[in-house]
C-alpha cells in the first residue's frame, strides 16, 4: 500500500517503513492567520521561495490582479522531492477572506533544472494542473475552499476557521527517473489533513513502477476535520468539506481495469467508510460524480462530514475473474495479408507495453505498439512475408510471450 498523509499547509516529505509519508501543517491557532507566509524561518523554511506569476479574477472573468498585486505566493522546497505552496494576501494573512472565495487564482512557476513534476495535493478547489513537456513548467488553476483547523487525532478539536485558504504541494523526481505512474495527478480537498492510499494494481506511489498487484485496484482519500466549525468567525454549525481527485488515464485503467474512460466512469463506485457508522455506497450523480476529460478522470465528493471518514474509490464491476491469475498468452490467425492477433493480458500488466513485431530477414520490425488493456482481446495488423514463412514476435514489457508462425 502506498500512502500520503497531509494537512493545510506546508509539504514535509519522509519515508515510514513501505509509505511514502507526507505530512503538512501551517498551523492551526487563530495568532497564525497572521504569518507572512514567505519569510518563516520555521515551519515553512528550507530556501528560498521558487519564483512565481498570480493572476487573480473574478467570477465574470474580469482581472483582480495580473501581476499578483495585493497576494504573495510562497513555493519552498521541503525534503528532497517536494515543493510547498501558500498563498496569502501582501500582508501575510492565509485567510484571503470572503472577498476572494469564488476568485479564480492561477500560480504560475519553474521547477529547478534536472527536476520532473508528478502529483499534486492541495487543499483547494482545484481547476487544473498542467505540466509543460518540459516537466518543469507547471501552472496550477485554482479557487479558495473553506477550512476549521483542529487537533491531531481521529475526533479532532476545532481551533480555527477559515474563510478562504490555498495551500498544498508539488511532488517531483529527479529527470531520467523511472517514468511516474501517477505525474498529472492531483487531488483537491477542503478539510483539516488528509491521506491517500494507493493500492491493489494501482501504480506505486513511491517508485511510479508497476505495483505487480493482481489484487483489484483502489484508491482510499481518508480525510480529517472537527465535526463542528470552530466559532472564531461564526456561531458554530456542522462542518463540511469536500473532495476532488483527478486520476490519469493510465492510473486509472492500472487500477480500475477497464478498456476505455467511459467504461470505467460507467463502474465507479465510491464508498464511505468511519469507524462510527456502518459503511455507505455513494448514490452517483447525486453524493458522487465521476466523467471522462482530457486525459483522464474527474471524481468530484461536493459534500462531507467528519470526523475521519474514508472514500475508497473502485470498479468492482470491471474485475474479471479470468484475469486474475491469467499468463500472458497470445494466439495468431491469417486472413490474407491481415493476421488476427488474440493477446491475453493478466489484470497486474495493464498498462505496459505490448509490442507485436515481424520477422524480416534477421531483424524483428514493429506493425503494433500499444498499451495493454486486461483479459483477451484482438489486435488487427498486416503483415508482408508469405504464408507459411511469415513470423510474429509479441512482447510485453519488453518480455517475449509469444512467437507465432503464419
Amino acid at each position: 500500500m502506498r500512502t500520503i498523509r497531509l494537512s493545510t499547509g506546508m509539504l514535509l516529505a519522509g519515508s515510514v517503513l513501505i509509505a511514502l509519508l507526507v505530512a503538512v501543517t501551517t498551523g492551526v491557532s487563530s495568532s497564525e492567520a497572521s504569518i507572512t507566509a514567505c519569510n518563516l524561518e520555521g515551519p515553512l523554511g528550507g530556501g528560498a521561495s521558487l519564483t512565481s506569476t498570480l493572476s487573480v479574477t473574478d467570477a465574470d472573468g474580469s482581472d483582480v490582479t495580473n501581476d499578483g498585486t495585493g497576494y504573495q505566493v510562497c513555493i519552498t522546497p521541503n525534503g528532497s522531492e517536494a515543493f510547498s505552496i501558500v498563498v496569502a494576501l501582501s500582508n501575510g494573512t492565509e485567510d484571503l477572506g470572503v472577498a476572494n472565495l469564488g476568485r479564480t487564482f492561477t500560480v504560475g512557476f519553474s521547477l529547478p533544472e534536472a527536476t520532473s513534476a508528478t502529483s499534486a495535493e492541495l487543499y483547494a478547489d482545484v481547476q487544473s494542473y498542467t505540466i509543460a513537456t518540459n516537466g518543469r513548467d507547471i501552472s496550477l488553476v485554482m479557487k479558495p475552499v473553506s477550512i476549521t483547523s483542529g487537533t491531531d487525532g481521529d475526533s479532532p478539536t476545532p481551533l480555527q476557521d477559515t474563510l478562504a485558504r490555498i495551500t498544498g504541494g508539488i511532488r517531483f523526481n529527479a529527470t531520467g527517473s523511472t517514468s511516474h505512474g501517477i505525474v498529472g495527478m492531483w487531488i483537491g480537498a477542503s478539510a483539516n489533513r488528509y491521506a491517500v492510499t494507493m493500492g491493489g494494481s494501482c501504480p506505486n506511489f513511491a517508485s511510479g513502477a508497476d505495483s505487480g498487484s493482481t489484487t483489484p485496484g483502489s484508491i482510499d482519500v481518508r480525510l480529517w476535520a472537527p465535526h463542528m466549525t470552530a466559532g472564531t468567525l461564526s456561531v458554530p454549525v456542522v462542518n463540511t468539506g469536500s473532495l476532488e481527485a483527478f486520476i490519469p488515464e493510465a492510473t486509472a485503467t492500472a487500477c480500475f481495469g477497464g478498456a476505455s474512460l467511459e467504461e470505467i466512469v460507467a463502474a465507479l463506485a465510491v464508498a464511505r467508510m468511519e469507524a462510527t457508522e456502518s459503511p455507505t455506497t455513494l448514490v452517483p450523480g447525486t453524493q458522487f460524480t465521476a466523467r471522462g476529460v482530457a486525459g483522464g478522470l474527474l471524481i468530484s465528493v461536493p459534500t462531507i462530514t467528519f470526523s475521519s471518514p474514508t472514500y475508497r474509490i473502485s470498479a468492482p464491476s470491471l474485475v474479471k475473474a479470468e484475469t486474475k491469475n491469467v499468463t500472458a498468452s497470445a494466439r495468431a490467425k491469417r486472413k490474407g495479408s491481415k493476421v488476427v492477433v488474440t493477446v491475453t493480458i493478466p489484470l497486474a500488466s495493464v498498462g505496459k507495453k505490448l509490442i507485436i513485431a515481424e520477422k524480416t530477414g534477421k531483424k524483428y520490425v514493429t506493425r503494433s505498439s500499444t498499451r495493454a488493456k486486461s483479459g483477451s482481446y484482438s489486435i488487427t495488423l498486416r503483415v508482408k512475408g508469405k504464408r507459411g514463412k511469415a513470423a510474429l514476435k509479441v512482447t510485453l514489457n519488453g518480455k517475449t510471450i509469444a512467437k507465432l508462425k503464419l
